[in-house]
């Protein structure tokens, strides 16, 4: 099986997405690029385990480096603003990459959430998700960051989409028992 290069571009929750999709399969080979740069100067960043070292690995923020890591990608997942936009449309030249666009993650309106999937056509809407999910818990309650049931389902859209086999039960179970990222509530 060929390597699968995949560029996430969207908010830190994305950074959890890699995270799955890089331990999925040694096949995938998966980067966050953050254009936006926004999340270091929170203190919060540094004292939860979401922004371990181990993960800071696959974050490319530097604009050449974010250039190159889209312009040599296979897949392209991102969510859609007018900023990400900007930038796909400037830096995305080869016509046969995959793109594959996601509602907003972070959620304090579904309605919004929804708006957004309609204007952009997402191919995986969270709000779908979210209600058929309403029994498990999404979100964790500090600064309404995702579960490891929610990124996990949202990899599962993506596995679907790119045609890549999910985590067996018994590896799906563990992690999510293992609640990443490992807030404390």
């Amino acid at each position: 099986m060929l390597k699968k290069r995949i560029c996430l571009i969207g908010n830190c929750q994305m950074l959890g997405l890699v995270k799955f999709l890089t331990e999925l399969s040694p096949n995938i080979e998966a980067k966050w690029i953050d254009i936006n740069n926004r999340w270091q100067p929170y203190k919060w960043t540094h004292d939860v385990n979401i922004f371990s070292h181990q993960y800071m690995q696959y974050r490319v923020c530097d604009s050449s480096k974010a250039k190159e890591a889209a312009q040599t990608t296979d897949i392209i997942i991102y969510q859609p603003n007018f900023l990400v936009n900007k930038f796909i449309e400037k830096n995305i030249t080869q016509q046969n990459i995959i793109k594959i666009t996601l509602s907003p993650i972070f959620v304090n309106d579904i309605d919004f959430v929804i708006r957004k999937e309609n204007k952009y056509n997402c191919n995986i809407k969270v709000s779908e998700i979210i209600k058929n999910n309403q029994d498990k818990k999404l979100y964790i309650k500090q600064d309404n960051h995702i579960s490891t049931f929610l990124s996990l389902e949202i990899v599962r859209h993506i596995c679907d989409i790119i045609n890549v086999s999910f985590y067996s039960t018994i590896e799906y179970n563990r992690l999510l028992a293992t609640q990443y990222p490992n807030f404390k509530e």
